[in-house]
């Protein structure tokens, strides 16, 4: 699921990409949806045992307002309910319609991409990151031959 925050803007402390949670060409979400940027599934059993994570989406419009949660590893999540209808000032109403007649004609108002991260119990992270090689090149002064450093950093 990670992998559908691809754009990045800027960067985080420690040389981390700051994902952003659409793309320039999608319109901003309306709603809102706590938890906000990130969702955290962690548990002892995370891998072994399903791992439940609750998400709200909440219509603070004044227009009904319909979703659609996408996942980019269906075989891994099961999502409930993944479509509905939210009228204004509630938080969940589901459509009698099927996702493909709800959604076969239509481009979104609005866009939110959520990073999902896996931790055991003790906070330790199922996938660390990776470490990534940058290179720095710097130019010698005294010899104006370049000096190159490898570091190793966490991305």
């Amino acid at each position: 699921m990670t992998s559908a925050i691809s754009a990045v803007t800027s960067m985080m402390p420690g040389g981390i990409p700051m994902p952003i949670d659409r793309t320039p060409d999608e319109n901003e979400f309306q709603m809102t949806l706590i938890p906000e940027t990130k969702i955290i599934f962690m548990g002892a059993d995370i891998g072994i045992k399903p791992v439940t994570v609750n998400v709200i989406i909440h219509n603070d419009t004044k227009l009904l307002q319909a979703f659609k949660v996408k996942c980019t590893a269906n075989y891994m999540f099961t999502i409930r309910p993944s479509y509905g209808i939210i009228v204004p000032n509630e938080r969940k109403k589901v459509c009698n319609m099927t996702p493909r007649e709800m959604f076969e004609n239509f481009k979104p108002d609005g866009v939110k991409r959520i990073q999902c991260q896996f931790k055991y119990a003790d906070g330790t992270s199922v996938h660390p990151p990776e470490p990534r090689s940058t290179i720095n090149t710097v130019m010698n002064p005294v010899t104006d031959s370049q000096l190159t450093n490898v570091e190793r950093s966490h991305v």
